[in-house]
C-alpha cells in the first residue's frame, strides 16, 4: 500500500508477470503517470490504487483473466484515453465508483462473468 503514492514526477510503469496485487493508493496523485502495464499475474487492483492519475497509454485497458477484485475508486479520474475498458470474467468485486470521472468510450464485460453485464456504455451487476 501507497508504494508510489504522491509520486509527482512518475510517468511509466511497467509491472513484470510476477505482480498479483496493485494494492491500496499505490499509485494515488502521481500526477504525471501516462503509462501503465498491466502483467497478466495480476489478481487484485486496491482502493483508490491510480486515484488521478493521467493515464493515456494503453488506450484500452484490458484486465487480464483471473483478476478477481478492482477496488472503490481505483481508476477515478485515471483514464483519459478515451479507450475501452475490458473485464474478465473471472472479476468478483468491481469497487464503488472505481472509473468516476474517466475519460473512456465503453466498457466490456467477458462472456461468462456471473458478476457484472453491461448496457448502454455502464457496468451492473448481473441483477441490475
Amino acid at each position: 500500500a501507497y508504494a508510489f503514492c504522491d509520486f509527482k514526477s512518475l510517468t511509466e510503469v511497467r509491472l513484470p508477470d510476477s505482480v498479483e496485487v496493485i494494492d491500496d493508493c499505490a499509485f494515488d496523485y502521481d500526477w504525471e503517470l501516462r503509462t501503465i502495464t498491466i502483467p497478466a499475474s495480476l489478481r487484485y487492483v486496491g482502493y483508490r490504487a491510480f486515484y488521478n492519475t493521467l493515464l493515456w497509454e494503453p488506450n484500452d485497458l484490458v484486465f487480464p483473466e483471473g483478476l478477481e477484485y478492482i477496488g472503490d475508486y481505483s481508476f477515478h479520474s485515471a483514464l483519459k484515453s478515451g479507450g475501452i475498458v475490458s473485464l474478465p470474467a473471472s472479476l468478483k468485486y468491481l469497487g464503488k465508483q472505481a472509473f468516476t470521472n474517466a475519460y473512456l468510450s465503453d466498457f466490456l464485460v467477458s462472456e461468462g462473468n456471473t458478476d457484472y453485464c453491461t448496457d448502454n456504455h455502464a457496468i451492473y451487476t448481473v441483477s441490475m
